[in-house]
C-alpha cells in the first residue's frame, strides 16, 4: 500500500530528480565519513605497529 503512495508521489514534476539528488548526497556524505574512519583506523594501526604484527602472522 505505501509503495503505491510512494510511486504516485514520484509522478509530480521534479520529485524523482529531487529524490535522486537527496539519495546521492546521503551516499556521498556517508562514503566520505566511512573513508575518514578507515583512514583513522589505518593510522592507528600504523602508529601502534599492530599492522606489522597482523601481516607477520599471515
Amino acid at each position: 500500500m505505501s509503495e503505491r503512495k510512494f510511486a504516485r508521489g514520484l509522478g509530480k514534476p521534479g520529485t524523482a530528480a529531487q529524490l535522486r539528488e537527496t539519495v546521492s548526497q546521503v551516499v556521498k556524505e556517508n562514503t566520505e565519513l566511512l573513508a575518514g574512519f578507515l583512514r583513522l583506523i589505518s593510522d592507528c594501526f600504523e602508529i601502534s605497529g599492530a599492522c606489522n604484527l597482523a601481516y607477520s602472522i599471515e
